[in-house]
């Protein structure tokens, strides 16, 4: 027979599963939220976040990265390929693994992507107007400040280029006060028409 200590661990792992779960479902609600209020605040209608490919687009679009997100369609086919073909031929023969090269272009892979994510987070804070340390933090805790960039008082910004000199852009809307994009025919908060000048 079981001892009860035995039972008390199991449910105290169990209850922490339960908990660690939960957390990572509210983080993962959270950040989607976050993402809505971002598109929202860049003049894009936040619905669009959830069409599969064409949201993932205008994320890095918002970012001023569209470029970014071409190439990480080409790794994710690369990578695709890559573990397809070395699958096939262990399946077919009596292989001990991948290959050097196949471990060589993944990890290559890997590192292109790291680089791109990096790029993203500091064109991402840039075009809200922020530092390279919340960049920084982008990089390596990147739901806390997405959700920072989402909740919190930041405004888009219409970026020229790649040079790294910001114009902001801007009106403010008659109705509600709530500042937008140039760019915005419409307020974000309210859809009152922006005005004529």
């Amino acid at each position: 027979m079981r001892s009860s200590s035995y039972y008390a661990a199991a449910s105290g792992v169990g209850a922490l599963t339960v908990f660690l779960w939960g957390g990572l479902i509210a983080l993962v609600v959270l950040c989607i939220v976050a993402w809505c209020k971002i598109f929202r605040k860049a003049g894009i209608h936040p619905g669009k976040f959830f069409i599969p490919v064409y949201g993932q687009y205008l994320c890095y679009s918002i970012a001023d990265s569209g470029g970014l997100f071409a190439a990480t369609i080409v790794i994710s086919i690369i990578t695709s390929l890559v573990s397809t073909f070395t699958a096939a031929n262990s399946y077919n023969s009596y292989s001990r693994g991948p290959s050097t090269a196949t471990l060589v272009i993944l990890g290559i892979a890997a590192v292109a992507e790291l680089i791109i994510f990096i790029i993203f987070s500091i064109r991402l804070a840039r075009v809200f107007g922020k530092s390279g340390g919340f960049a920084v933090g982008l990089i390596l805790l990147f739901p806390i400040f997405i959700c920072i960039l989402g909740f919190g008082s930041a405004q888009y910004i219409y970026q020229t280029g790649y040079s790294g000199s910001i114009v902001q852009e801007t009106w403010t809307c008659p109705q509600c006060g709530t500042i937008n994009a140039a760019h915005n025919g419409a307020c974000v908060q309210c859809q009152t028409l922006k005005p004529r000048m």
